[in-house]
């Protein structure tokens, strides 16, 4: 059984833009003094990160040291994300240094809240990327059941070239599940822009143009031609007194396999993704746990498997856990003992 888990994983690998990215809205719309590779760094961490998704079975009473070897760092910055291995290795140096340093601005009750992100971060291109997230990013990246968060895929910051791209697409899509014929709006003001974006609150101070061309319109051609969104170009303009700029109004179309509306609006398909990041968490290829994850029983079949994990009694909690649902432990009524010779 293990030989053949084994197998199945070495064929369906997740990839950079297969994994997920959950943030609390608090810290998606935080303002953070990082260039991209910053941010990049930043969500293949929190890609790591196993939050207490809604009807979720795991909890994490921690942040856990997250760490890619130097081969799979290349790996996931190809395709000139970060250049060769020479030059990539000299960036990360660089952005590890300074990210150690830095802090997060959070906007919460009509105040501001600044917090710390990591614990530590370090590279070397001996042993790889080291990064533990601080304790008080916990609201944010692990207890995330009681609050409202974003879901996004890890490659789309791998895809786009900037911040200014990045903050933006994550901003629209923040609002996803408001989606009317797969169109997204959303209005945005510029301050709230600004500041999402690390745009200095002085910057481009009577001269909207400048900032709707440098910042705006080049984020819009970035999201359009690299990532399967698109935001019209022909975005509205909202004005205030003296016919000043106070923030525009954004539609973006979700391409068809992002229709779907994300958990924080209580999908229907909440529970069941939740599953999956479950057993995914646990070793299973993504799509073997979106198969096993359909399977009637699948959450009492698990239950019964992690009766005897947690007692320290399994070898390959992978394997065990995909056979109680595969072989529907549940449904059968029979004691989980029978099926592996587990002692009470």
């Amino acid at each position: 059984m293990e030989k053949e888990e084994e197998k199945i994983e070495a064929k369906t690998k997740p990839t950079r833009e297969l994994k997920t990215v959950y943030q609390a809205n608090p810290l998606l719309q935080s303002k953070k003094d990082y260039g991209i590779l910053e941010h990049r760094l930043l969500r293949l961490a929190i890609a790591d990160v196993r939050p207490h998704l809604k009807n979720s079975m795991y909890f994490d009473n921690d942040f856990k040291t997250f760490h890619l070897s130097s081969k799979e760092l290349l790996e996931y910055f190809k395709d000139g994300a970060g250049g060769d291995s020479h030059s990539l290795y000299e960036k990360l140096v660089k952005s590890c240094q300074s990210m150690g340093k830095k802090t997060v601005e959070l906007k919460i009750n009509k105040g501001v809240k600044v917090i710390p992100v990591f614990e530590y971060i370090e590279f070397t291109a001996q042993d790889g990327l080291y990064i533990k997230f601080n304790r008080a990013m916990m609201p944010y990246l692990i207890e995330l059941e009681g609050g409202n968060y974003t879901r996004t895929l890890l490659g789309l910051s791998f895809a786009l070239n900037s911040v200014y791209s990045l903050t933006l697409l994550e901003l629209m899509l923040q609002y996803q599940g408001t989606a009317k014929f797969d169109i997204v709006t959303r209005k945005i003001s510029l301050e709230e822009l600004k500041f999402s974006m690390n745009v200095p609150e002085d910057a481009y101070n009577g001269r909207i143009d400048n900032f709707r061309h440098k910042v705006i319109d080049s984020a819009i051609k970035d999201i359009n031609a690299n990532t399967d969104y698109e935001i019209n170009p022909k975005y509205e303009i909202i004005r205030g007194k003296f016919n000043k700029v106070t923030g525009f109004i954004f539609k973006l179309k979700l391409p068809p396999e992002k229709s779907e509306p994300d958990e924080v609006y209580y999908g229907q398909d909440a529970k069941k993704e939740s599953l999956i990041y479950y057993l995914c968490s646990h070793g299973i290829p993504r799509r073997t746990a979106e198969h096993l994850a359909e399977q009637e029983n699948a959450q009492k079949n698990i239950e019964i498997a992690l009766k005897y994990i947690d007692k320290g009694f399994v070898k390959n909690p992978r394997a065990y856990i995909r056979m109680a649902i595969e072989e529907d432990w549940y449904k059968t009524k029979r004691n989980s003992n029978w099926f592996l010779g587990v002692p009470n």
